[in-house]
Formats: structure tokens, C-alpha cells, sequence
């Protein structure tokens, strides 16, 4: 039996709409554009209400809320540090889920060979 690890450093490209609320409980949108287990980045044009070190909570919409703190902010992006990292399969469905609508099917190209003949 073999187990997918990803290593703490991989970092993903990806593409939601989320929410980003401080201590105060002010909500900016953004988009998160990059993604790993223990950090992520995200665009927003509201950058200024967000300072280094500030508590943040990002609010995914069908996934629920990650705790961190903003790492570095500069020219509209914010890299937030995860209080605690997510957990594989969480990056997974983060990853691999499209941004609005159903689970991707996952088109492979026909080289003539049926997956099922291949083993």
C-alpha cells in the first residue's frame, strides 16, 4: 500500500473567491491564488486593511474557515501563514475543486490504450 505525502513546501495554483475577515470582524473579498499546507497567498484590492502579523480568517465558501496570520503584504497580494496546517485531503478538494460548480471529471488522452488493458 503506498501513501501520497505532500511535502510541506508544494504549493498549488489555484483560483477562489473567499473572504477575508480580521479581529474586528471586517470582511474584504479576495481571491486565492496560491495554495500550500501551511500558507497561502491571495489578491486582494484591499490590502491596506491588513497589516504583517494581524490575525485573519479566510472564509471559503463550501469548505469552512482556515485561522492564520498575514505574513507579508505588498502590492495587493498577502501571504497568510495557517495557524495550524490543513491536512492533505483538505488541499486536495481545495486544489482539485473548481471554483464554482461540480467536481471536475478528470479527462485523460486516449492513446489507443483503455486504462483497463493497461494493467
Amino acid at each position: 500500500m503506498s501513501a501520497f505525502i505532500i511535502p510541506r513546501h508544494k504549493r498549488f495554483a489555484v483560483r477562489h473567491q473567499v473572504q477575508l475577515r480580521n479581529r474586528l470582524g471586517r470582511a474584504c473579498g479576495a481571491l486565492l491564488i496560491e495554495l500550500s499546507l501551511e500558507a497561502c497567498r491571495v489578491s486582494t484590492s484591499q490590502h491596506d486593511q491588513l497589516e504583517p502579523d494581524m490575525p485573519v480568517t479566510i472564509e471559503i465558501s463550501g469548505f469552512g474557515d482556515i485561522h492564520g496570520r498575514v505574513f507579508s503584504a505588498n502590492d495587493r497580494v498577502l501571504v497568510i501563514r495557517f495557524a495550524a496546517p490543513i491536512n492533505s485531503a483538505a488541499l486536495h478538494e481545495l486544489v482539485w475543486k473548481p471554483a464554482d460548480g461540480p467536481e471536475p471529471i478528470l479527462q485523460l488522452p486516449s492513446f489507443g490504450v483503455s486504462l483497463a488493458s493497461a494493467r
